[in-house]
């Protein structure tokens, strides 16, 4: 529940005394007035401290940020390119920085522990973080965290990982995989696909239609897991609230596990060969760990942008609606559906989402496994078709070079792309 100070007045207290004593308020909303009411009685002595903070601005520079705790994917992304940054000499120098997280409890409790051997997280900071907004010249001592899109994202290609796990983090962490499985010896790959499970479970009340467009059907990836497994791997699927288990060889169902914890996703994404993914949030936990990853179905397309360039991108395909044929990347970009972020988008701009084939995503994870053998053979042809596409990337986004490696098998499938 969001409170704007302007609206509260007499008839909005009563209002909503009206309201509770009726049982027409949930506990967390009225919770949410309780804080409120505290931080409006604050603002005094907040205030002081604040112009306490500007007084010392010759001195140091203290700056407030909020980690965006609510979803994983941008409580380890995002935190980590701020980390990023700051070990690359681009934030201020002498600046005292403070977090606190925006949503408890966090996406990932596990995850500001790490986190915290970073960052000063203080979550009294929150209240200094709000009143700071109430004075001129606040953002100056305001963070904001950067978005995971080139050419910040980039530094995670050339910055070591910050994330690490303590020596009994790592006794834990081998201890609970061979619960599900899984001896210390086994290579394995994590495995994580979209689907709408989790956002309809952990917010039922928010119709998420909008972002279908990401979604990947895991069965599509069963020739994958059957190419990994015969070359000698475990595939252990990630997630939750997936819905129905995934039955196959070779498959280790940790996403309906019941030894499934929020340390354990982060220690498997950590500690896997590589992981294969689409945009769900998981995905970004294996990037701050610097692991490689097949990153399959991505949409829009300006997101090839974010990953690492030992990576390898299997994009979505758009069709137009009319005549079935391949849009192409020219087009992809100058219509605007390069960063199109809702499902309707698509349909109103003409185009069919089409979904990377089942060979297209087993052609891939083997690209991967064969780059990290040293099998992987350039040939002549391979080379020139990622030419081509980051060609025209680079048209639009000036210097970016080659980020990261387009599945080939992709460019090959669709030679009306580029």
């Amino acid at each position: 529940m969001t409170i704007n100070i302007n609206q509260v007045d007499g008839k909005f207290i009563a209002y909503q005394c009206r309201k509770i004593l009726r049982g027409e308020i949930t506990l967390k909303k009225i919770k949410s007035m309780m804080l409120f009411v505290l931080y409006v009685l604050s603002i005094p002595m907040t205030l002081s401290i604040v112009l306490i903070i500007r007084a010392l601005r010759p001195f140091v520079l203290i700056r407030f940020g909020a980690l965006r705790s609510d979803r994983i994917g941008h409580y380890a992304s995002n935190t980590d390119l701020y980390l990023c940054q700051k070990s690359n000499g681009e934030t201020p120098e002498k600046s005292f920085d403070i977090f606190h997280c925006s949503t408890l409890p966090e996406a990932n409790e596990a995850l500001t522990v790490i986190w915290r051997r970073c960052l000063r997280i203080w979550q009294w900071s929150k209240i200094l973080y709000l009143a700071n907004e109430l004075l001129p010249g606040w953002r100056l001592h305001c963070i904001v965290l950067p978005d995971d899109m080139f050419p910040v994202a980039q530094l995670q290609s050339r910055i070591p990982a910050h994330a690490y796990f303590s020596p009994d983090e790592i006794r834990t962490g081998w201890k609970q995989i061979e619960r599900i499985g899984i001896q210390r010896e086994t290579k394995f790959i994590c495995l994580n696909t979209r689907s709408d499970g989790f956002l309809n479970t952990t917010q039922p009340d928010t119709n998420w239609d909008y972002h279908s467009y990401r979604n990947t059907n895991s069965e599509t990836l069963l020739p994958a897991i059957s190419a990994l497994v015969d070359r000698g791997y475990k595939v252990v699927r990630m997630g939750l609230h997936v819905g129905d288990p995934l039955v196959s060889r070779g498959v280790v169902d940790y996403a309906t596990s019941e030894f499934r914890t929020p340390f354990l996703d982060l220690f498997l994404a950590a500690h896997c060969h590589f992981f294969v993914g689409d945009s769900a949030g998981l995905v970004g936990v294996p990037l701050i760990f610097r692991r490689p990853t097949v990153c399959i179905n991505l949409i829009p397309m300006r997101h090839v942008c974010r990953w690492l360039s030992s990576s390898v991108v299997v994009p979505k395909a758009l069709r137009y609606a009319a005549t079935k044929d391949a849009v192409p990347l020219e087009e992809y970009i100058r219509s605007g559906a390069f960063n199109f972020l809702r499902t309707e988008n698509y349909a109103a701009g003409g185009y069919d989402v089409v979904d990377a084939s089942p060979e297209i995503l087993r052609d891939a994870v083997i690209e991967m496994d064969d780059r990290l053998a040293g099998r992987w053979q350039e040939t002549d042809d391979r080379i020139q078709r990622q030419a081509r596409f980051w060609a025209i990337m680079n048209r639009h986004l000036p210097d970016c070079g080659q980020i990261t490696n387009i599945a080939d098998a992709f460019l090959e499938s669709n030679p009306g792309l580029c």
